[in-house]
């Protein structure tokens, strides 16, 4: 087996680990961003980006620095002059792509200087951000950060070929957690992750198809984890299914109307 394949075979494995799990109502960044350190060799980070451009990370190993000053400059001032976040802002992409690869021109010079400069220091000016998550909610990406040269094609080709998995654990969450408040018991009468996430979205009012839209899987997946769904808990229709999470406190409201696009 090539080293390519073994790659790519860890990855399926911590997918498939990550989606199994019961009720999962936040991204697993820390166990991606060990599997991502260790691929491409370098520090990583879990970065959500608001859409006031004011940014939060988690960064593997915790931060380079404990400059308090430094860190809130990255926090607020940094992203409105880094060149892969603007990258990211002005082109709409959601694919991965290096520091190394974005034109010059895009931030004014003194901007972009100051942002190169905080990353010298701290030996993470050559940077791979991998998206996982873009709304109007904000952007959730992936950085990864070394230095010395650019992130070659090789593992730009390896960031494009795993960010699907990224993103398929992301929209499980999304689902899942509903809004960010929302309190899920801790048993979850028995369901996985992926299935209370079907579980939600059908009683939105998504149809089956429209369900695996939402989650990037096939309709044959979502009617095999409704099946589950109704099994655990007992019920034969989306309306039984509805009262029984609305009392377990699974969802709120009113069931929706059916949903046929996402």
């Amino acid at each position: 087996m090539g080293r390519l394949d073994q790659q790519w075979d860890a990855w399926l494995d911590l997918t498939a680990e990550l989606v199994r799990r019961p009720a999962a109502t936040a991204m697993p960044h820390q166990e991606i961003q060990v599997l991502l350190a260790e691929q491409f060799e370098c520090r990583t980070s879990f970065t959500s980006l608001r859409p006031d451009q004011s940014l939060s990370f988690d960064i593997l190993g915790g931060a380079p620095t404990d400059d308090e000053e430094e860190l809130d400059f990255w926090r607020r001032e940094g992203p409105r002059s880094h060149p892969l976040i603007q990258w990211f802002a002005r082109t709409g992409s959601t694919d991965p792509m290096t520091m190394g690869r974005v034109p010059t021109g895009w931030v004014s010079a003194e901007g972009r200087e100051r942002v190169m400069a905080s990353l010298r220091a701290v030996d993470l000016d050559e940077q791979l951000s991998i998206p996982c998550r873009a709304g109007a909610q904000g952007t959730w990406a992936f950085a990864l950060g070394r230095t010395g040269d650019d992130f070659d094609d090789e593992a730009l080709a390896l960031a494009h070929r795993v960010q699907p998995l990224i993103v398929l654990v992301a929209r499980q969450v999304v689902a899942v957690d509903g809004d960010a408040d929302a309190a899920v018991p801790a048993d979850c009468l028995g369901l996985t992750g992926r299935e209370l996430a079907v579980l939600r979205l059908l009683c939105e009012g998504y149809t089956g198809p429209a369900i695996a839209r939402r989650l990037g899987t096939a309709p044959a997946t979502v009617r095999k984890h409704l099946e589950n769904v109704y099994r655990k808990l007992g019920v034969h229709d989306r309306l039984m299914a509805y009262r029984v999470a609305q009392e377990a406190g699974l969802v709120d409201g009113a069931s929706g109307s059916d949903r046929t696009s996402a």
